[in-house]
């Protein structure tokens, strides 16, 4: 007799806090982004231009990859409620 091959799925239901999605999606635009350093425990930023900054600071590029910059719009909004943009900064 031979074996029957079926498929079995199930629906699984779980949590996550905003904050918890926020690190787990951090961590992927950091490992997506390729940055290596250290942070120094600064906000990562961006501008309307899809680069990803540290700690409003021009010069600190972490990327120039614009989906980076949208995994960090996300995480900031899901983390403090908005988007940290290097101009809303630059403009006050």
């Amino acid at each position: 007799m031979s074996d029957i091959k079926v498929k079995i799925s199930a629906v699984l239901e779980g949590s996550i806090s905003k904050s918890e999605l926020a690190n787990v999606l951090f961590r992927e635009a950091v490992k997506l982004s390729g940055f290596n350093e250290d942070d120094a425990g600064c906000d990562w930023v961006t501008d309307n231009h899809g680069v990803t900054y540290i700690g409003y600071e021009r010069e600190w590029v972490a990327s120039r990859n614009p989906m980076v910059a949208k995994m960090i719009d996300v995480c900031n909004f899901l983390d403090g409620g908005k988007e940290l943009k290097m101009e809303k900064k630059h403009l006050l």
